[in-house]
């Protein structure tokens, strides 16, 4: 993961190269913490428990009380079956990030203008046809709460994202949480100066889930990606030359 403290961001294009380097070989995600492992022994404790406590009862309590166990162990089982294989996949077999760059012949703070106005995307983002900040329940103070956003694509798919105060690093580092129901991702956007001008580098990783081995797509990620990119060379009116890596 790129830094997020300016200082030790990486400057130069030797640096940029060696950070996107790193994120390629990172380590894949650690086993389940001892945590996980009570709450599987207490999955199959309560409904063994509750099928003891079903033979010492009459015929028709006993009856009811297996049926609710063996529901519970069948629905505990395959979500352990899920994170299991999702597991195995990111240690075996990991997703490799999505990552693109463009180059702009603009300041940092020129792009960073544009890209953290999140209310200003409609009108400079072609791929969407609306885009609203939606109101969410949260808890602290307002300045360090998400700030949630949608987006509705003219292809038809939507996708909600949230911010957080903490992650962005002006006018360096944007982080933004997109959180579908299947399975979540995160955009690292990274602004590293140039000689001419900026480069800027979309980030997209998978979040964990037990849902992310059906539900990433590294076709569409690509697609989002490039089209973002496309559409900020267009708001300074410069090629649309996105790279990869």
């Amino acid at each position: 993961m790129l830094a997020k403290d300016p200082a030790c961001r990486p400057q130069t294009p030797a640096q940029v190269a060696q950070a996107l380097q790193q994120i390629l070989t990172a380590s894949s995600p650690k086993p389940p913490h001892w945590k996980a492992v009570l709450w599987v022994l207490a999955c199959i404790t309560i409904p063994a428990a509750a099928l003891v406590f079903a033979s010492l009862k009459s015929e028709p309590a006993r009856e009811s009380l297996l049926s609710v166990s063996v529901f519970f162990v069948v629905v505990v089982f395959l979500g352990w079956g899920l994170l299991l294989l999702n597991w195995l996949k990111s240690r075996y077999f990991p997703t490799p990030p999505v990552i693109r760059t463009l180059e702009l012949r603009r300041t940092k703070e020129q792009v960073w203008g544009v890209i953290a106005d999140f209310d200003s995307y409609l009108s400079w983002r072609g791929e969407l046809l609306n885009v609203h900040r939606k109101k969410q329940l949260s808890f602290g103070t307002e300045e360090d709460a998400p700030k949630w956003w949608r987006e509705v694509y003219r292809d038809g798919h939507s996708r909600d994202f949230f911010t957080l105060a903490l992650e962005i690093s002006e006018p360096s580092h944007l982080r933004l949480h997109f959180v579908p129901i299947t399975a979540a991702f995160t955009w690292d956007v990274d602004l590293a100066p140039t000689e001419s001008g900026t480069r800027v580098i979309i980030t997209v990783k998978p979040s964990w889930s037990p849902f992310a081995l059906f539900a990433w797509s590294l076709r569409k990620q690509t697609q989002d990606a490039e089209s973002y990119l496309q559409s900020l060379a267009a708001r300074f009116g410069e090629p649309a030359d996105v790279r990869q890596g």
